[in-house]
């Protein structure tokens, strides 16, 4: 449903304003970025326990229509899907996925000298998924 009070307009380009703030924080400030390259699976975890329990209050019935809870359940998903393809999948191992994508990679010829490094995939994930999603919010 398109926004249409002034008032919601307005708080929507706020929060708008505050995703992309924040964003920008997480790739440019050096102290952010280097924390969050090895931790920003677990991160997207706590995110994901905390949209679970948004969505599980009553107040989440009168801010999201059917459309938005939808979309804060797929969110969710593919949090906790991150947490397990890049922190600690069902093996136990450690982002395993760089090892495993590299060796896929080589094995069906692909770009020589590929390296798949924590801050390609971190700029990936944040900036190509975790963005788009919670912009469409």
């Amino acid at each position: 449903m398109p926004v249409s009070d002034p008032a919601d307009r307005l708080q929507s380009s706020v929060q708008l304003i505050a995703i992309l703030i924040a964003a920008a924080v997480m790739q440019f400030v050096p102290q952010v970025s280097d924390y969050l390259i090895g931790t920003w699976m677990v991160v997207g975890l706590g995110g994901a326990i905390f949209l679970t329990l948004m969505l599980l209050t009553d107040r989440a019935q009168l801010w999201f229509d059917p459309l938005a809870r939808l979309h804060c359940i797929l969110l969710t998903a593919y949090l906790v899907h991150q947490f397990e393809e890049h922190g600690i999948d069902i093996f136990g191992r450690a982002y395993a996925l760089i090892g495993y994508a590299q060796t896929v990679i080589a094995e069906v010829g692909g770009a020589p000298g590929f390296t798949l490094t924590p801050l390609v995939i971190y700029r990936t994930n944040t900036l190509f998924v975790w963005l788009p999603f919670l912009a469409a919010l």
